[in-house]
């Protein structure tokens, strides 16, 4: 078994099938368009911009299940945070990995802490992800813990600007160093979900970029 941060990706690739990948962005495009579309033929303006990030991530969780439920060995349920007695995530485990989801401003913003992602980075033994502290073989009920992040686009308002599976330290401050940029290894769906726009036609920058997403 693997003793240290060099054998991330592996872990991450051997444990969640490259389907499931390309599933998940599949539905994150199709998530960020259809809640907006939602949204916004239920309440007015001001009301729907409230509402969309947290339906857009019920969205998300209950879509993540049911992909999760089409792959043999891969289980995904609602989890309810044990210090937040009405907030349920989703987690979904597979092989040696298991991840939760969460949006950002930014590829390279923090997830804030929360009881529950300390909990799977401290109870997974995320600390031996780290050289300095890994030991020779890697408990056989270890878990690689992952968060699944992604934005909104910069330049298509409202629109999925990016998605990628980090990998947190234990005390939630920073991200390992290797990353899996889902647009990288699926241009194809990105190109086939970037709205066409006509000669001259532009929207302009996203006037919501800067709002906090952090919401999971």
């Amino acid at each position: 078994m693997r003793s240290s941060s060099d054998g991330v990706l592996e872990i991450f690739n051997e444990s969640i099938p490259r389907r499931f990948k390309e599933g998940v962005l599949r539905l994150l495009f199709n998530a960020y368009r259809i809640s907006r579309a939602e949204c916004h033929s239920r309440f007015e303006p001001q009301e729907a911009a409230n509402l969309w990030p947290f339906y857009r991530r019920e969205v998300i969780e209950q879509e993540m299940r049911t992909l999760a439920k089409q792959f043999r060995g891969m289980t995904a349920a609602a989890v309810r945070d044990p210090s937040v007695t009405w907030w349920y995530h989703t987690r979904i485990v597979s092989g040696q990995t298991t991840f939760t989801q969460n949006a950002v401003t930014h590829p390279q913003e923090v997830v804030r802490p929360a009881y529950f992602r300390q909990a799977y980075a401290v109870t997974n033994r995320q600390k031996y992800l780290s050289k300095d502290l890994a030991p020779d073989d890697l408990p056989d009920d270890w878990l690689l813990y992952s968060i699944l992040i992604h934005g909104r686009s910069p330049q298509i308002p409202h629109g999925l600007g990016f998605a990628h599976f980090v990998f947190p330290r234990p005390d939630l401050e920073e991200y390992y160093t290797p990353r899996i940029d889902l647009f990288s290894e699926f241009p194809q769906i990105v190109a086939a979900n970037m709205p066409q726009q006509s000669a001259g036609e532009d929207d302009g920058p996203n006037p919501e970029l800067n709002e906090q997403e952090d919401i999971g």
